[in-house]
């Protein structure tokens, strides 16, 4: 898990970091892949955060099984990769 990825991710999230439609079309292709994944999995702090912030998004309150990140912010930072390499 890379925090500073994670940080980059919540920021673009919660837009304090501006997006380009493009990086919006990436992180979309992405979520749907992770979001049939067998190895996604509930996360209660994400769920929780996801919560909060009325996000109810496809991914919302799942991370990654393996590398444990919360999905939503993941698939918004362009240099992070699946670690099953599905993206």
């Amino acid at each position: 898990m890379n925090l500073k990825h994670i940080a980059e991710g919540w920021a673009k999230k919660l837009e304090v970091v501006p997006m380009t439609d493009a990086e919006k079309a990436l992180a979309k292709e992405r979520i749907n892949i992770c979001a049939v994944c067998p190895i996604a999995k509930e996360q209660w702090l994400t769920k929780f955060i996801d919560g909060i912030l009325k996000n109810d998004e496809l991914g919302s309150g799942i991370g990654c099984g393996i590398c444990k990140c919360p999905i939503n912010a993941k698939v918004l930072v362009n240099s992070e990769k699946c670690p099953l390499a599905k993206w």
